[in-house]
């Protein structure tokens, strides 16, 4: 072993980088046709003390016993290595040859020595790479390995076991109902979109030899475009044999998913000619017991999908509020009976709520949608509810990951509670201002004047006047044509000044600058109020903000509408197919 170390003239050590170093700097000293034999000696010394450095490093802590029989070990591992590391072999061949090519030069040129040098650096990052790619191949080996245990434990005790049970009985396999019941159990649902489950079920449904697997039971293919919300679409016509194929021939097109679901897809696709997938798709599937399922699993999908992509956020609050909010008992079919027109676009079946369940147990949701869904579902009073049977597990899996939901939404100090207490205040002055109109007294009432001011002069108010929620809610409530002007004038202000969502924020803005002008509109209409004008300069309209608010809202009746026939186009203020008033016109631009 000492002769190793000295042929490479350092110490011995485990460090790869000086035994490279030592060698390229001894292949510079040796020529191999000068001295073949010691070049030798110096190649298998490198490659000896490559494998020392190896063992020395995994044997550094163990006791004389243990190193023993690991050197043993090792030996037997280090000649196994020798046997079947031919590449390794080619590899040393290929850089001795370039050693020798790189002396040859060294011997007829000085000046070529530092192409030499930079040769033996190729080597040696080529050796490096080599490492790192055998490393890098050990790893997909090892993942590989894991992906194939997977597959073999769902095939023995897990979804691709019970699936495997069930086709291979081949009168059950061709009921859709046997299906349909297992696409909907939890052993298949915690699997569903796994690529070990998707990739074992194509290979089983691919390599069995009870049904032709481009002709599998259509209660199969049926519930399985359920389970993984599949549309199969037309797809062009086929043909065998140079024969135009009779049926048309559809396929399954899905992108940036789950593995799982592009297996599936996978299944869809080997389906042959003798497969009426066209059946399926135009008539079985829009069938609306089908049909309400295929919606169910496709919300459940598109949630499960946002969450993967961290979509599940304020700023795509519309879109899963919606998707969410549709699994309410009044969208569901069985709960609303099998009326003509149920199986329409929003009805869901009553499994949406079953598979939002084993979504809760797979995953945490954001609390923002856990707090929706408490709400939305009235899942506080759910023991009095005649839902209770149908939303108990929904209720149990968010509060178990939420237990605060219910005093976070409905607490003496909960910040919905609050906001609700603001918006009964706000909503009462607006309603009573109405009534007075109702009343034919018109304007704003001191009495509403004073709840007003006082209504803003709230904490409350100060506190969560930024908060979306109670935005939401008042603008639901303030786009009347009648609101007090104290009301108006504030919220104006307090809309230019926050953080709003657009076009709401606008559109609230524009509904309140209308609502100033409505009392001396009102009055103007009323008979019984006489209306008395003052003269005013033409110089003073220019700076009378009464004036152009009331000009700019009301405009004598309009501020533009439609040209009405030929003879308005040749208005002077027209554009766009709309008539305008000048004032408008000027202000507008």
């Amino acid at each position: 072993m000492n002769d190793i170390w000295e042929l490479l003239g350092i110490e011995p050590t485990d460090d790869k980088k000086i035994i490279r170093r030592a060698y390229a700097e001894q292949s510079r000293l040796h020529h191999p046709e000068e001295e073949p034999e010691y070049f030798t000696a110096l190649n298998q010394a490198y490659k000896a003390a490559l494998d020392h450095g190896i063992r020395l490093k995994n044997t550094e802590n163990m006791s004389d016993s243990e190193k023993g029989s690991t050197e043993i070990r090792e030996t037997q591992k280090i000649q196994k290595e020798q046997e079947i590391s031919k590449t390794q072999e080619i590899q040393i061949t290929q850089e001795t040859q370039i050693i020798q090519e790189t002396q040859t030069i060294q011997k007829t040129s000085k000046k070529q020595d530092n192409q030499a040098i930079q040769a033996i650096q190729a080597i040696t990052k080529i050796q490096e790479i080599s490492e790192a790619s055998e490393s890098k191949s050990s790893l997909l080996k090892i993942l590989d390995a894991a992906q194939e245990q997977a597959v073999k434990a769902s095939m023995e005790t897990g979804a691709l076991h019970e699936f495997t049970v069930l086709f291979e009985n081949p009168q059950r396999a061709k009921q859709a109902d046997t299906w349909k019941r297992f696409f909907l159990s939890e052993v298949f649902l915690k699997e569903q979109f796994t690529e070990e489950f998707g990739k074992g079920l194509f290979t089983y449904l691919s390599e069995q030899d009870l049904f032709p697997s481009d002709n599998l039971p259509m209660g199969l293919l049926q519930e399985l475009a359920v389970a993984y919300a599949f549309i199969p679409h037309f797809a062009g016509e086929e043909y065998f044999d140079e024969q135009k194929y009779p049926k048309e021939w559809y396929k399954v097109s899905v992108e940036n998913t789950f593995p799982g679901r592009r297996f599936a897809a996978e299944i869809f696709n080997m389906q042959g000619r003798e497969c009426d997938l066209k059946s399926m798709t135009g008539r079985i599937l829009r069938q609306p017991a089908n049909k309400v399922r295929h919606n169910a699993f496709s919300d459940y999908l598109a949630i499960k999908e946002m969450g993967r992509n961290g979509r599940l956020t304020e700023g795509e609050k519309e879109i899963w509020q919606h998707i969410l909010g549709v699994c309410q008992p009044f969208y569901l079919y069985e709960r609303n009976g099998k009326q003509r027109g149920s199986g329409a676009y929003e009805a869901r079946s009553e499994c949406v709520v079953k598979l939002y369940v084993q979504w809760l147990k797979d995953e945490q949701a954001p609390r923002e949608v856990l707090l929706f869904l408490y709400k939305k579902l009235d899942l506080k009073d759910l023991e009095r509810s005649s839902t209770r049977g149908l939303y108990s597990a929904l209720k149990e899996q968010i509060l178990r990951q939420c237990p605060h939901a219910e005093e976070i939404l409905f607490g003496e100090g909960g910040t919905e509670q609050r906001i609700t207490k603001l918006y009964r205040i706000y909503s009462a002055i607006i309603n009573d201002h109405h009534n007075n109109y109702d009343k034919f007294i018109y304007g704003e009432t001191p009495e509403i004047r004073d709840r007003a001011n006082a209504f803003f002069a709230l904490s409350e108010w100060e506190e969560l006047k930024g908060e979306k929620g109670l935005f939401d809610r008042i603008c639901s409530i303030s786009k009347r044509i009648v609101m007090p002007r104290t009301v108006a004038e504030k919220m104006i202000e307090h809309l230019s000044q926050g953080d709003f969502p657009e076009p709401e924020r606008t559109e609230l803005t524009e509904s309140l600058l209308r609502s100033l002008s409505t009392e001396k509109m009102l009055r103007e209409l009323d008979y019984r109020y006489e209306i008395s004008l003052d003269l005013v300069d033409l110089g003073e309209i220019g700076s009378s903000p009464d004036f152009w608010q009331y000009f700019l809202m009301r405009g004598f009746g309009f501020r533009h509408g439609k040209i009405r026939g030929e003879w308005e186009k040749d208005f002077i203020y027209t554009e766009k197919g709309q008539c305008y008033l000048p004032a408008y016109i000027n202000y507008r631009c």
